[in-house]
């Protein structure tokens, strides 16, 4: 985790107080409101017709739970079908949110999210291969972080920590037309062009300089000072205002989509939470038993949802808390853990895997 990350979940996790109610009910174990009589009326079925498997009795006790509750557990072994689960509720939810926003109400959209970009990526490119064969489907998006953006589109000086293994430091290929730092560069996209000619002038200064500066190495010419001028010129100048339209281009282009997919940790991060623009109304956390309780609480607080929806396995994996005194301190205990035997959770046992 960066310092960054864990400094907004530590000043999240202090604005509890002035969170929803739903926040505060879950991080100090009170009984969660039920969800308005709008959503409930809303609510036409417990299965969805996507290709999928229709569900089981465990299955449809959990997504009626899901669909009625303000705070629910989805628990199950690997094999039992949470991705399943987890894909028709993204269905489910969004059918309700598209027959409210008919009837009047606001557009509402969905938060999908994982501690690791693989386990995000699981589910995203499962997703979108079911959108392929079926219509009405719900549009999604994917934001991935910084370090993953800069894979990609590479800002010449710019070194992002590598500290996570290389296969959870990578873009799925298989979400290339659906990541946000692809979209808002496509040719029909309002910023695409200036984004594309602020990029190249960056490169090509960038470029222009370190052929500058490896002639002066060679002929042994101190070329500090240059290299000042340069990094005053590209860093403070251009380098800023590119990094400010990418921003702002991927806000706006929050704004379009039904779903989006990411990390937890970027749940948390300011472009997802100004480009939603409190209009997530549900988050369902995939893998949930691998995150501690500050990364589910704080996207819990930031994204300000009415409802939320754990799935996971605490038995299988918990999360990874290097520092010992941490561990005894309770940090290595999730939430999906604390509640683990209350009446929110639906245990899933049927296994179709094995």
């Amino acid at each position: 985790m960066s310092v960054f990350y864990c400094r907004r979940v530590e000043i999240l996790l202090n604005c509890l107080d002035i969170s929803t109610d739903l926040a505060q009910a879950i991080a100090l174990n009170r009984q969660t409101k039920p969800i308005d009589e709008d959503h409930t009326k809303a609510i036409s079925s417990d299965d969805i017709d996507i290709g999928l498997p229709w569900n089981n009795e465990q299955q449809t006790k959990a997504i009626h739970l899901a669909l009625r509750s303000s705070f629910s557990l989805i628990h199950g072994p690997p094999g039992t079908g949470k991705t399943n689960v987890g894909i028709k509720l993204i269905c489910l939810f969004n059918e309700i949110n598209k027959q409210i926003e008919k009837n009047g109400g606001d557009r509402m959209q969905i938060l999908f999210c994982g501690p690791s970009n693989k386990s995000v990526d699981l589910v995203a490119s499962r997703f979108l291969r079911i959108a392929e064969k079926k219509e009405k489907m719900p549009t999604i998006a994917r934001l991935y972080g910084n370090s993953i953006e800069n894979l990609n589109y590479p800002i010449p000086g710019r070194v992002f920590s590598t500290e996570r293994t290389k296969t959870d430091n990578t873009a799925d290929y298989r979400l290339k037309d659906v990541s946000l730092h692809h979209l808002i560069r496509k040719p029909d996209k309002p910023f695409s062009e200036k984004i594309k000619s602020m990029y190249k002038e960056l490169t090509q200064t960038f470029a222009e300089v370190t052929t500058t500066m490896s002639d002066k190495i060679k002929t042994k010419t101190p070329a500090r000072k240059e290299k000042n001028e340069v990094k005053q010129v590209v860093d403070m100048e251009t380098l800023k205002d590119y990094n400010q339209l990418v921003i702002d281009a991927t806000i706006e282009e929050l704004k379009l989509y039904d779903v989006i997919f990411c990390t937890t940790a970027m749940s948390t991060d300011p472009k997802l939470l100004r480009g939603t623009d409190g209009r997530i109304y549900q988050v369902i956390i995939d893998e949930s038993g691998m995150c501690t309780e500050p990364e589910c609480m704080s996207t819990i607080i930031a994204t300000k949802a009415k409802q939320v929806v754990l799935i996971g396995d605490h038995k299988q994996l918990q999360p990874v808390v290097v520092c010992s005194q941490a561990r005894q301190l309770g940090l290595q205990k999730s939430l999906f853990e604390r509640y683990k035997t209350d009446s929110h959770v639906v245990p899933l046992t049927t296994q179709y895997r094995m």
